[in-house]
């Protein structure tokens, strides 16, 4: 395989690799000065294929000197990236490193003119035949201290966080790249038969790749955006209270990253509603925030709708009171009928009932019947008169059952709905005849709409339904049933 050749397949590879780093790195400056590592590395291959292309020695011997461009820039592009990941990175840093690269860079660009970088034993035209001088040393010198300083103050840092001497592991590739150099100029011809430029480019590779792995260079969260939009409140930070990720959502997190730095971090953190839990890992703490004022304001709306429903209680009490005496003679003997005949139902019911063993158990059975007895006489009347029934009257009539009844219950109306008494007589049905077979229920109704109207019952015990009309889909959990019944169409 010819040097171009080997060359060119080595481009490509370094140019999938450059796409790979995209995705690979987060962090927008980070991102750059590696990406910009990447295009040198791929530009120096296809510098090394020009030099066997072009027929003109000058040429070949100044595409030869362009090689320096990567070998000098790579290492300070990655210096000033570790001193960017430090937190240490400052203009007057940054220009110092890239004049002194620029001067050595032009240092070998005009080596005909002094050859303090290379001198050529016979003439220029045979520049394949050169011993190194002092420049190149510095060159070579600058470059290793460039990267082995980088690297060494990368593993310090990461060592400080957690305790790992693997922070160290890239220096072995500095160490086989300072071998292999001092090897190519004591002029080993097993060494001088391997292509410098693609040796040195993927021992760059391999230490970036490793220093990726070890978690020196931030990685691998191209996910960071959709963490930064996540509707939690969260924070992960490092041992030393350096803030690796955080949502866009409002963290409480001052005090504890305080703490941090005083070596006094609490279990939990408390902001009046807000609560705040810590949660150590192996690489550090994730801060993440709770927060109870929506559940607080569901308590306050719901002790002000219960405020609400008590003074609806008193008005529709008054209303059907009205109602009762405007009802037409026409109507009277027929709901009188109506109302005889379910009060006869339960009278049967009572003399049974009192005909057995009386005793606490008995009078809390009949005391029910009575108070059903009372509200269905009239809610018979409205069926006649087609009263319709608006949403808080429903939930009126069923909290009055629960508290006459003495029974624990929550009514919720979830849509808005109109219902006419038929439907409402169902319901009322459907309630007493839960709420008649057992004592200290904790019952929680609600309505909502799905083919017609639906009323679904949670009761914290199971209660077998006696009364064949009425019919339900029963499900039941550890400590509560679930009942489904059709109450009406809409």
């Amino acid at each position: 395989m010819t040097g171009k050749f080997e060359a060119f397949l080595f481009a490509l590879f370094f140019t999938f690799w450059c796409v790979r780093l995209y995705y690979k790195l987060y962090d927008k400056k980070i991102r750059k000065y590696i990406l910009s590592i990447g295009v040198l590395i791929v530009f120096w291959m296809f510098v090394r294929m020009s030099k066997g292309i072009v027929c003109n020695v000058t040429m070949e011997r100044y595409i030869w000197y362009l090689y320096y461009v990567a070998l000098i820039f790579t290492p300070a592009l990655f210096y000033i990236c570790s001193k960017y990941i430090l937190g240490k990175l400052t203009k007057k840093q940054k220009y110092l490193i890239y004049g002194i690269s620029s001067i050595l860079l032009l240092l070998v660009l005009t080596n005909d003119l002094h050859e303090l970088v290379f001198i050529f034993n016979n003439t220029l035209s045979d520049y394949d035949n050169y011993k190194h001088n002092i420049g190149y040393y510095l060159i070579s010198g600058w470059i290793f201290y460039l990267f082995g300083g980088a690297m060494i103050s990368l593993a310090k840092d990461r060592i400080k966080v957690r305790k790992n001497l693997k922070a160290y592991l890239p220096l072995i590739v500095l160490l086989v790249g300072f071998i292999y150099n001092v090897l190519y100029v004591l002029n080993v011809s097993i060494i001088r038969d391997i292509n410098m430029s693609v040796f040195n480019s993927a021992l760059i590779c391999v230490g970036l790749e490793l220093m990726f792995y070890l978690g020196l260079i931030p990685n691998n969260s191209k996910y960071i955006k959709a963490f930064e939009n996540s509707h939690l409140s969260i924070l992960i930070s490092s041992y030393d209270g350096k803030i690796i990720y955080k949502t866009k959502y409002n963290v409480h997190a001052n005090d504890f990253l305080k703490d941090i730095s005083k070596g006094k971090i609490k279990e939990h953190y408390k902001y009046g509603d807000i609560h705040c839990d810590i949660i150590k890992n192996k690489d550090g703490y994730v801060f993440l925030e709770r927060t109870l004022t929506e559940l607080n304001k569901i308590r306050n709306e719901v002790a002000k709708n219960k405020k609400e429903l008590l003074k609806q209680k008193d008005i529709l009490i008054k209303e059907e009171k009205n109602k009762k005496e405007l009802t037409e003679i026409t109507t009277r003997t027929e709901t009188i009928n109506k109302i005889e005949n379910k009060l006869n139902e339960k009278r049967i019911e009572a003399e049974k009932l009192l005909n057995g063993n009386i005793n606490k158990d008995t009078l809390s059975k009949i005391k029910k019947i009575i108070i059903y007895s009372k509200k269905k006489s009239m809610l018979i009347i409205s069926e006649i008169n087609n009263e319709i029934f608006s949403s808080e009257s429903i939930k009126v009539i069923c909290e009055e059952l629960f508290k006459s009844m003495n029974e624990a219950g929550l009514l919720i109306v979830k849509d808005k709905i109109n219902i006419n008494a038929n439907t409402m007589n169902k319901i009322y049905d459907i309630l007493y005849e839960l709420i008649s077979n057992d004592d200290d229920l904790a019952i929680m109704a609600y309505f909502y709409k799905d083919k017609g109207l639906k009323l679904k019952i949670i009761i914290n015990k199971k209660i077998d339904i006696k009364n064949k009309n009425i019919k339900a889909k029963i499900k039941t959990y550890d400590n509560d049933t679930e009942y489904i019944f059709n109450v009406g169409e809409l």
